[in-house]
């Protein structure tokens, strides 16, 4: 797992081995997340800002750390940080 966390922009990454988009959600490209997946910020009651986002399979929530990939379908998903790392690698653009 990388440690040296730095906002980057837009990547794309394959799922061995899918092809898929993805943006890390953090706090410093929150916005920039929100507007590309079609979601929205808010903050939950513990203080907690979480990205909220409708998918085919119901609404999905982000919190910073967590990935959000869209699959080759248009299907945005909630990835958790570790398992993104173990089921993704980074592709040339």
């Amino acid at each position: 797992m990388k440690t040296d966390v730095t906002y980057q922009g837009l990547m794309k990454f394959r799922r061995r081995p899918t092809r898929v988009e993805a943006m890390h959600f953090l706090s410093s490209n929150s916005q920039e997340v929100s507007e590309w997946c079609s979601g929205s910020i808010s903050m939950n009651v513990d203080g907690i800002y979480i990205l909220t986002f409708s998918t085919n399979d119901g609404t999905r929530e982000a919190h910073f750390g967590d990935w959000i990939i869209k699959e080759p379908n248009g299907a945005f998903r909630v990835i958790p940080d570790v398992e993104f790392y173990v089921n993704y690698e980074e592709v040339d653009q």
